[in-house]
């Protein structure tokens, strides 16, 4: 069976959406299920992909 991937987009999208709401907010339990349903993978593989996505970096200018 071939592992689904969650778009590092809607990742990020999900993580500023969370970010909306308190931790223990029932609305960031309801927003990860959407998403789990949405890709068809687990809520368990929501978390863990919201906890390993690596930042993203910004570009550092040199100043000459």
């Amino acid at each position: 069976m071939p592992r689904r991937k969650i778009p590092t987009e809607a990742l990020v999208d999900l993580q500023r959406r969370l970010g909306l709401h308190p931790p223990r907010c029932a609305e960031r339990r309801a927003l990860i299920q959407e998403t789990a349903h949405f890709y068809g993978v687990s809520e368990d593989t929501v978390y863990r992909a919201l906890r390993n996505r690596t930042p993203v970096q910004s570009a550092h200018r040199t100043v000459q």
